[in-house]
């Protein structure tokens, strides 16, 4: 059974107050996990900036733009994570790339990041840094509740619910479920969505207790009716969850079920989904 270990956590801001919202819940995964926090900022200067470098100089002081950027993350948040070990850093560039970029670079195990998109039609469409971060990262990503209003987000993971597709990447996602409930001492319920076919859920509880053995968890499987967002959600909803573990699978993989519905399960979910 392999470890998980997320101990170096890196959490993208923006000076917003829904980032400060966010905070919080990222200053108390790093205690649970005993991590080191990296805020990252991306000063993405605007489209006219790479289109004619030279006369972009000449209307803009760049270099105060940075200066000003570093002083507000210097700053940033410091009353919020205490004596959890934090580090700063600023990258340049379209803030989907740069966080990708610096997570892999850095050797980063877990990104925590809001899900907001700046419009009306939020409820529909993930922000677009947040579903370019779920693409392309290569480590586990936390999101926060897709939700219209501001609700505020629990510190503790009482009760987590891990959904898995017992595709190949459904050992590793019940892994990280099982190391995240230990470390918040919760309890963990395991949900699969299947047909009412009694061969059908025959074969899958026989999958599931080959990879709950070879993972290390124990537990029942709950099996859940329909699609499997709105299964998830509902099952989230109904056990009053604080964590939904899903696979997200790679860029690369051949798509599995629960991979092609991760950003269904990630809008609908009535708490914050980790998605591995």
């Amino acid at each position: 059974m392999a470890t998980t270990r997320f101990g170096r956590i890196l959490f993208p801001v923006d000076f917003t107050p829904h980032c400060r919202a966010v905070a919080p819940v990222v200053a108390a995964w790093a205690e649970r996990f005993d991590a080191t926090v990296t805020l990252l900022h991306a000063t993405d200067l605007p489209p006219g900036a790479y289109a004619d470098w030279y006369a972009f100089m000449n209307l803009m002081d760049v270099e105060r733009y940075r200066q000003h950027a570093r002083s507000q993350l210097h700053h940033f948040l410091a009353e919020t994570f205490g004596t959890v070990p934090v580090e700063r850093g600023l990258a340049e560039g379209a803030a989907g790339p740069a966080i990708v970029d610096y997570a892999r670079t850095h050797h980063i195990d877990l990104i925590m990041m809001p899900t907001r998109g700046l419009n009306r039609f939020r409820t529909l469409l993930l922000g677009g840094v947040t579903a370019h971060v779920l693409h392309d990262a290569e480590c586990p990503v936390w999101t926060e509740a897709h939700l219209e209003s501001e609700e505020k987000l629990p510190l503790a993971c009482r009760t987590v619910i891990c959904a898995i597709d017992l595709g190949p990447a459904s050992e590793r996602t019940l892994q990280v479920a099982a190391a995240v409930a230990g470390r918040f001492q919760s309890e963990i319920r395991v949900v699969h969505a299947c047909s009412d076919s009694e061969p059908e859920r025959a074969k899958a509880l026989a999958a599931y207790e080959k990879l709950a053995a070879a993972a290390g968890v124990g537990g029942r499987l709950e099996m859940l009716e329909g699609g499997p967002a709105q299964a998830v959600a509902s099952a989230a909803a109904a056990h009053g969850a604080d964590l939904v573990v899903i696979g997200r699978g790679r860029v690369h993989e051949t798509l599995g079920r629960l991979r092609d519905h991760a950003h269904a399960i990630i809008r609908t979910s009535p708490c914050p989904v980790l998605s591995v």
